[in-house]
């Protein structure tokens, strides 16, 4: 099939054309279809595309909250080691200075 020449792959489209048939649908199926066409979209297509835009911002919703509420535990727990870190090299570096030492009175 793929070697047919141009003049080959128009003669057999002619010879299609001449030997098909067009066809046209019967009134009944035509009208038939048309209504349950008419009742799919005016019934459940609305409902299903609203239900669906409302579980979409429900769960954009539950994960920008579980996204803010990880993003402050990180932040809390980082601050703190940070502050801790500090705390021990301030301790570290106090316990390396001599101490003064002071006269009792008796």
């Amino acid at each position: 099939m793929n070697d047919l020449k141009p003049n080959e792959v128009i003669n057999l489209t002619d010879r299609l054309q001449t030997t098909l048939k067009q066809v046209k649908p019967r009134a009944e199926f035509v009208a038939d279809l048309k209504r349950k066409l008419i009742r799919e979209s005016r019934s459940g297509q609305p409902v299903q595309n609203e239900w669906k835009q409302t579980l979409t911002w429900i769960a954009i919703g539950a994960g920008s909250v579980i996204y803010i509420a990880t993003l402050l535990f990180v932040s809390a727990k980082s601050a703190w080691w940070i502050l801790s870190a500090v705390g021990a090299l301030l301790g570290w570096k106090k316990a390396q200075q001599p101490q003064k030492q002071t006269a009792r009175i008796k």
